[in-house]
């Protein structure tokens, strides 16, 4: 048999030994409902998914990826070290494949003899196991959010116009009580206001009624500061007409002028507008105003998000150019429960 037949095939062996290898791991492990490893999951099909920009690619094109990835590959490198062996010997060949194979998949050679790169740790690396206490898991978690995590300034430009009065309204009143303590669960907990973030809560009708500015401090502070936002949702009236695009622009610039005037704490902040409004603007600035203001902006103003949120009437395609147009996402307030689309959003701020 010709040497390269046998570089190749002495790949594709290897690839079908790692394939009934995964086989019989599954069924030694029926409980197991995920992958296995990185190689048995979809991330190789995703990459080579992102590398053709492949469009809408579902899991099981990613699957079928991962396996032609992995099928090529072996024998592509089978090929390689048949050549490497050819040219100069051994045990120079086995070097030299080792490095090619630590530098392509980023995996630690078993051969002594390959120098390891600069990219892999000296020391031996020791796995911490997860924990098995869950007081541990939700203290790392705290100590996440309340100290390690980017800190953040969350801005809430709310809808009072005279559509909201009634059950609209008191549907916004949970939602936000999600957000101060009011929902005990698990998602409840990480989806309420943080430790060391800043929340500016803006009403609108005709304009904008009324602002509040609320810094959470510290771990001990936040619940007080929770509480009085909780008094101030309870005071919330509705009335008069929509004018969701000048109120927008006004909230924008605010955040803007908090940032820059801020110094470099407020300047390391995450900055957020979440827009929830139940009707269409029928007063004030038009959406192609705001975008006119919005692209008008130097580049380095124009990286706040805002998160519109979908509720009764409101206009979708005003809502979708916004979240488009600012680098957002929409939000369906009409499917799902209000303060279950609040604690989704929270995931972005």
């Amino acid at each position: 048999m010709r040497w390269p037949i046998r570089s190749v095939v002495a790949g594709t062996a290897g690839t079908a030994a790692l394939t009934i290898a995964y086989a019989a791991e599954r069924r030694l492990r029926p409980r197991v409902r995920g992958p296995l490893d990185y190689d048995d999951s979809l991330v190789p099909g995703e990459i080579v998914a992102t590398v053709m920009h492949l469009p809408h690619v579902t899991a099981r094109g990613d699957r079928d990826l991962g396996l032609a990835l992995r099928w090529s590959y072996g024998s592509a490198f089978g090929l390689l070290h048949g050549t490497l062996r050819r040219l100069v010997g051994e045990p120079w060949a086995s070097v030299i494949f080792g490095c090619t194979l630590m530098t392509a998949t980023f995996r630690r050679p078993v051969t002594p003899d390959v120098p390891l790169d600069a990219d892999f740790p000296k020391a031996l690396i020791v796995e911490l196991t997860f924990p098995s206490d869950i007081g541990v898991v939700d203290r790392i978690l705290d100590s996440y959010l309340s100290e390690q995590r980017r800190p953040a300034h969350s801005y809430f430009l709310l809808d009072v116009s005279g559509s909201m009065e009634g059950a609209r309204l008191s549907q916004l009143e949970t939602a936000l009580r999600t957000l101060v303590g009011g929902d005990s669960s698990l998602t409840g907990r990480f989806a309420r206001f943080q430790p060391r973030e800043r929340v500016s809560l803006a009403t609108f009708s005709n304009a904008i009624i009324d602002r509040q500015e609320f810094d959470m401090g510290t771990a001990a502070q936040a619940p007080a500061v929770r509480a009085s936002i909780g008094q101030y949702v309870n005071g919330l009236q509705a009335g008069g007409p929509t004018a969701l695009f000048s109120s927008l622009h006004e909230v924008y610039l605010s955040a803007l002028e908090a940032r820059k005037s801020g110094g470099a704490a407020e300047a390391g902040r995450y900055f957020s507008i979440v827009v929830m409004t139940d009707g269409q603007s029928n007063a004030g600035e038009k959406l192609s105003d705001f975008d006119r203001f919005y692209r008008g902006l130097p580049p380095a103003d124009r990286d706040i998000k805002v998160f519109p949120i979908v509720f009764g009437e409101a206009d979708r395609g005003q809502l979708d150019a916004i979240a488009q147009l600012t680098g957002g996402r929409v939000f369906d307030g009409n499917t799902a429960a209000l303060s279950a689309v609040f604690k989704e959003i929270r995931g972005y701020q």
